[in-house]
């Protein structure tokens, strides 16, 4: 990852003649990452990673009704979600779970 400084320091040492194996030395990158580098247009951009899709997330909503119904044994959850065609992991149930058992009822 690099910020915008060592972008624009990238091109200007190949403005000036270097190679990119010896800008890859005074970088500290690899000839891989400068070439990268200077074959986009703009500096790169960092920024928050969108959420990923989990097996939970069909079943979030009826495992929220079942706590909220008084279900609060995590075994006993992950057993009705895997009869209804959950195919994850009862870690997974755990954690999710968590946070609801932290609320007040």
């Amino acid at each position: 990852m690099i910020w915008q400084e060592e972008w624009m320091d990238i091109h200007l040492m190949r403005r000036q003649g270097m190679s990119i194996s010896e800008i890859a030395r005074q970088s500290g990158h690899d000839r891989k990452t400068i070439r990268k580098y200077l074959r986009s247009g703009e500096v790169p951009r960092y920024g928050p990673r969108g959420s990923r899709q989990t097996v939970l997330d069909g079943y979030k909503d009826k495992l929220v009704n079942l706590f909220h119904s008084g279900v609060h044994n995590g075994v006993v959850l992950y057993e009705k979600i895997s009869d209804l065609g959950y195919t994850g992991s009862y870690d997974s149930v755990k954690k999710f779970l968590t946070p609801l058992r932290e609320q007040p009822w």
